[in-house]
């Protein structure tokens, strides 16, 4: 996993990142990735990764780089316009991926949307102590049930620019083999409880996934930020890049994670991947307690109205009180204190520590980036769990001005023996 941030006000964004890499399904980490990227040699612009280290099988290092010995000297207008360039010139790979490449993703893919609906009925069986006996019809439609629940999850949230035309006829035609072979006997290491009956439903369900703006686990998070030729003041934006199937990529800009400094927003603190050490520090407060305040309050609620309701309901005359109560919208009444405490926490907490990143020099917000990155590492170290977050933290500064300035930066080398790399840095 990893931890990234972006400190932005009018002077500079700073980033920062981890080197902590997962190798594959183990529980293997090692301390040696590179997360934070220059997208441009000549111009102030950078990208940083988390999640997958990978597109279908290639190195995210690679295709950035090869990305930015075609950009050049070319400078865009904005950083969407950065983000738009590279969407086409990663669709446009076709030697990046091939038939086969696309076929094995889409498998994979196949096998994470199933593990991800079986595993949620497994855990929802135990938290409610039922069997969970795969040849049994209730553990079935249990699987079935996440699944719809997901359908509905991904339709929600719209469908990817490049699926919109797509329809389930060619998806189908397309995944044939796939699917004939995800049917197979054995073919996936966890139980298969779809029948082949009911493969056309699965099908549906698949394909309404893959082309809805959700992912749950194969997906890259590219993060983009700096400075386009018309910017005066720094943006930072970021995107998530599932799949490449049937010559159709699945991305989608995360409009929400988006911030641009203006003249009325000066400055901003943008966390991404495992941020819950960084919104800690940001609101006050862990995340997760939000929840716990929101289930206490729920509770609280429901506990009072029917207590009150059974004190009204034993006098006659305050049989109507029962009525209104009854009409009594709890969940629009939690929703509002949810905002109000959050609020609250804003304007007292949150508000003044961005008001201070707005008056900050350079050196003191790669301090701050950096900081962010190492309690997150630290914090992870006096878990129980393995090291997700740790390692180096590799830290540059985008300025107007200045350009791109690494901070900090590993190297796989020692540069004073490898002086050719800083003399051909333009060459290559």
């Amino acid at each position: 996993m990893t931890s990234i941030v972006g400190v932005l006000n009018k002077h500079a964004v700073a980033i920062a990142a981890d080197s902590a890499v997962t190798l594959g399904n183990t529980h293997k980490v090692m301390n040696s990735g590179n997360k934070i990227f220059t997208l441009s040699k000549y111009h102030p612009v950078g990208i940083m990764t988390y999640n997958a280290a990978d597109f279908m099988g290639v190195p995210w290092e690679i295709i950035i780089k090869q990305y930015r010995k075609q950009l050049g000297d070319k400078p865009k207008e904005h950083i969407s316009d950065y983000i738009n360039d590279f969407i086409s010139y990663v669709s446009s790979r076709k030697y990046l991926l091939t038939e086969e490449v696309q076929h094995k993703a889409l498998f994979n893919q196949l096998f994470f949307f199933y593990n991800y609906c079986f595993d949620r009925a497994w855990h929802k069986a135990k938290n409610q102590g039922l069997p969970f006996d795969v040849a049994d019809s209730n553990t079935v439609a249990m699987v079935k049930e996440e699944m719809e629940k997901l359908k509905q999850t991904s339709l929600n949230n719209g469908i990817c620019d490049g699926f919109k035309d797509y329809s389930i006829e060619a998806f189908r035609t397309y995944a044939q083999k796939d699917f004939d072979r995800f049917f197979l006997p054995n073919s996936i290491p966890i139980p298969m409880i779809i029948s082949v009956n009911n493969r056309g439903w699965f099908e549906e369900m698949f394909f309404n996934y893959i082309r809805s703006k959700f992912a749950v686990n194969a997906f890259t998070g590219l993060v983009f930020t700096g400075y386009g030729e018309e910017d005066i003041y720094p943006t930072i934006m970021a995107l998530k890049i599932c799949l490449f199937v049937d010559g159709r990529l699945k991305f989608f800009i995360e409009d929400d994670r988006t911030c641009s400094i203006t003249d009325e927003n000066d400055a901003c603190i943008a966390p991404f991947a495992q941020d819950d050490v960084i919104q800690t520090i940001m609101g006050g407060m862990y995340p997760g307690f939000t929840k716990i305040i929101e289930r206490v309050v729920r509770d609280s609620v429901i506990s009072y109205t029917n207590n009150v309701k059974k004190l009204a309901q034993s006098t006659p005359q305050f049989v109507g009180f029962v009525n209104v109560l009854n009409k009594f919208n709890i969940d629009v009444f939690v929703d509002r204190m949810n905002k109000s405490i959050k609020g609250l926490m804003f304007d007292n907490y949150t508000k003044n520590l961005i008001q201070t990143v707005a008056n900050l020099g350079k050196e003191d917000m790669a301090n701050m980036a950096e900081s962010f990155i190492s309690l997150t590492s630290l914090v992870r170290r006096m878990s129980p769990h393995e090291e997700t977050v740790g390692g180096p933290v590799d830290v540059a500064v985008i300025s107007k001005g200045d350009g791109f300035i690494w901070i900090n930066r590993k190297h796989y080398f020692k540069p004073e023996f490898n002086p050719q790399f800083f003399d051909n840095y333009y060459n290559m």
